[in-house]
């Protein structure tokens, strides 16, 4: 549903391949102009690792990075997608990967120095019955 509000498709589930859907254009033109939408995509990755869908967020922001640097769309998600979007990848491998596929794509370096890697958030935090937090 989201990604249709926001122009793309879910081309495979296993992987989580993404593409651009048909009406992209309408909806590129929204997400580019409505800053509003990046809190919205940083939620829904978080949410994605929380409900056992992690395998998803890679696919989705390597969409994003493609659309933005190889494609030229998408130019005002670059501060939003470094800063927010690829800390969410918990995986060290899969962010060092997404950090390599930038400089392929632009020939710069991305570092950890350019975002804050989230060391304990919302994700790792268990709130219990008696409202009790405990980090894990």
């Amino acid at each position: 549903l989201m990604l249709d509000f926001y122009g793309m498709e879910l081309v495979d589930e296993k992987t989580g391949q993404v593409k651009r859907s048909k009406n992209y254009k309408d909806r590129y033109f929204n997400l580019n102009t409505s800053g509003h939408n990046y809190l919205r995509i940083s939620r829904i990755l978080k949410c994605l690792g929380i409900t056992g869908f992690e395998h998803y967020k890679k696919p989705l922001i390597k969409h994003f990075l493609t659309e933005l640097l190889k494609e030229s769309e998408l130019n005002n998600i670059m501060s939003s997608c470094i800063r927010y979007w690829l800390p969410t990848l918990r995986n060290e491998g899969e962010l060092k990967e997404m950090e390599k596929y930038i400089t392929e794509l632009t020939g710069k370096t991305v570092s950890s120095r350019y975002y804050e890697k989230e060391t304990e958030n919302w994700a790792s935090v268990v709130i219990d019955e008696n409202h009790n937090t405990r980090v894990f």
